[in-house]
């Protein structure tokens, strides 16, 4: 899960230019990767990370940028 959930904040950020935003955001990922770990030990975490992960796609696949940010802060909680 953890790696699918990798790939997915990969996609995410794949066309951000800002490549020091990138690396931040990728600092940060591994640094919390173990607390991480335990999060998705927990289903009802893990739905609701998957809920939140489908707001922000279809948010995004309608170039709602507020709700997709929104849904993003929420994930990241």
């Amino acid at each position: 899960l953890i790696r699918l959930d990798e790939q997915w904040h990969t996609l995410l950020l794949s066309n951000c230019e800002n490549r020091s935003l990138k690396a931040m955001i990728g600092s940060l990922k591994t640094n919390l990767r173990r607390y991480e770990m335990a999060y998705m030990r927990d289903r009802q975490r893990v739905s609701a990370s998957t809920e939140h992960h489908l707001k922000i796609t279809r948010a995004l696949s309608k170039d709602d940028l507020g709700t997709a940010l929104q849904w993003l802060e929420r994930n990241w909680m």
